[in-house]
């Protein structure tokens, strides 16, 4: 007999949930991103836009890089420029750096 799934149960997926009930996730494709926790190998203007939409413009912005292993902490790196990509209009380029604050600990 399958096994059957309520609404409720299906609202509250995630993608890491989603992979180990169903084995895969639309997000493989890397055109939609059902879930906040998907992996994404490239972000588009509109995704960063979406993103911003409900945040004031006087908000910091802080970039962090998060490790595969579930027991290391987030880093957070420090934003040195953005400035148009190698393909010109095609892709902005954020380049980053370990923040200070790290350095010193």
């Amino acid at each position: 007999m399958e096994e059957s799934h309520s609404w409720l149960d299906m609202a509250n997926l995630t993608h890491e949930t989603q992979v180990m009930e169903f084995n895969f996730c639309l997000c493989e494709e890397q055109e939609q991103f059902p879930y906040e926790d998907c992996p994404r190998e490239r972000w588009t203007i509109a995704d960063v836009k979406d993103a911003f939409e409900y945040v004031k413009d006087t908000v910091e912005v802080n970039v962090y890089f998060r490790p595969k292993e579930e027991d290391v902490e987030f880093q957070r790196l420090s934003i040195q420029s953005i400035g148009m990509g190698e393909l010109g209009e095609n892709a902005i380029d954020i380049f980053v750096e370990r923040s200070i604050d790290l350095d010193r600990e």
